[in-house]
């Protein structure tokens, strides 16, 4: 081979490498949840039918919006499972508008039951970085 065809070769094949190294390299991480910095804060959230916590509820999270998004639940960024005494709660949050969403079924009532409500986090507001958020849901 030619030391003017190897040059070529070598030119050729460095660029390719440098061309892959740069797609490669540029990949979003899908874990990141869109913020590029976790926040501090957490939302506490206790699903209630009547009187009593609803257990095993899905609790969806859609941020950066004031108006329902809807039951599509896949519109929303974040989803939790409620624990026996109907609470969930949402970490690393900044501060900014939110919406929460809940549809499960009551076992004690029978029935399924829906609940969603804004959420207005401000850091003028919160204490000891935790919100409490009380989501009634009926039939």
């Amino acid at each position: 081979m030619s030391s003017r065809k190897f040059t070529n070769f070598c030119f050729i094949f460095s660029a390719l490498l440098a061309f892959i190294f740069l797609i490669t390299s540029c990949q979003k991480s899908d874990s990141d949840n869109g913020d590029l910095i976790a926040g501090t804060i957490s939302l506490n959230v206790q699903v209630m039918h009547h009187t009593w916590g609803v257990p095993y509820t899905n609790i969806y999270l859609k941020k950066n919006t004031t108006v329902y998004p809807g039951e599509d639940t896949s519109v929303y960024d974040v989803r939790l499972s409620s624990d026996n005494d109907g609470k969930a709660t949402f970490e690393g949050l900044h501060p900014g508008n939110y919406f929460v969403f809940s549809k499960g079924y009551d076992m004690i009532w029978g029935d399924t039951v829906i609940g969603y409500s804004p959420v207005a986090i401000a850091t003028s507001a919160i204490e000891n970085n935790t919100i409490d958020l009380t989501l009634i849901v009926s039939e």
